[in-house]
């Protein structure tokens, strides 16, 4: 069975990096730190009743709504520092599904979300805040009931502008593409699991492809940034090998 990047460094396969470029698209930017993800989904429970007869049962996507209602409100603050590369996280409910027929009253319903977090950010303090929430709405409706599952926790990545790869990378695209700004990604990518190995080592994301056409149906590659990547992944590794 083939290893995921989890087991590459829980088996000690990363400990063997000195540095780490990660082919993610950056338009052949150099990109030296990236946002994390933590995706909460929170599933509520009711009971069911003929859609006649609501006073009978328990509607869980009434409840789900007054929770998505105060964790996209105002009192809802997620405590951070303001990153220099990559700002602020950010929070977007981005799926949510309950019941199964008009005339029924809802059982069930899940909701998931997708936060963007800096590196500031503390992933647990979150969800205690998203179960506080919960709580909260239990004052308003003393049956419901709801849980909380993750499904992604990954962390932030950030790797110091000085640090002497860093300063290779720069050296090589500035002779290839005369670009050598460093910045941050609004996602994340496999250095959230690189972070974990037992050696640091400094991670850059460098690649062809731009970020803003990424999930689009007509996502693509341009042919000319594609042929550059090759020529600089093969003279960073050369100059680094030295």
């Amino acid at each position: 069975m083939p290893l995921d990047l989890g087991q590459l460094t829980e088996k000690g396969y990363a400990d063997n990096l000195d540095a780490l470029i990660i082919a993610e698209p950056t338009k052949n930017q150099i990109k030296i730190s990236h946002k994390g993800a933590l995706w909460p989904q929170i599933i509520t429970y009711g009971k069911t009743a003929h859609g006649s007869m609501p006073d009978s049962g328990i509607n869980a996507v009434v409840h789900m709504n007054e929770i998505i209602h105060q964790i996209v409100g105002e009192s809802f603050e997620l405590s951070y520092e303001k990153d220099e590369l990559l700002g602020s996280p950010t929070l977007s409910v981005n799926v949510m599904k309950g019941g199964s027929n008009t005339n029924v009253v809802p059982d069930q319903c899940f909701t998931n979300i997708d936060i963007r977090t800096v590196p500031s950010q503390d992933h647990q303090q979150i969800i205690e805040q998203i179960e506080q929430v919960i709580e909260n709405v239990k004052w308003k409706y003393s049956d419901l009931k709801a849980e909380v599952r993750i499904l992604n926790d990954q962390s932030p990545v950030k790797t110091s502008g000085d640090d002497p790869f860093v300063r290779l990378v720069q050296n090589v695209v500035k002779e290839t593409n005369g670009l050598t700004k460093l910045g941050g990604v609004t996602a994340y990518t496999d250095g959230s699991q690189f972070i974990h190995a037992n050696k640091k080592f400094p991670i850059v994301v460098l690649g062809p492809g731009e970020t803003s056409i990424a999930h689009q149906p007509n996502e693509y590659v341009e042919v000319d940034k594609y042929l550059e990547s090759i020529n600089l992944y093969k003279e960073i590794a050369k100059r680094f090998l030295i």
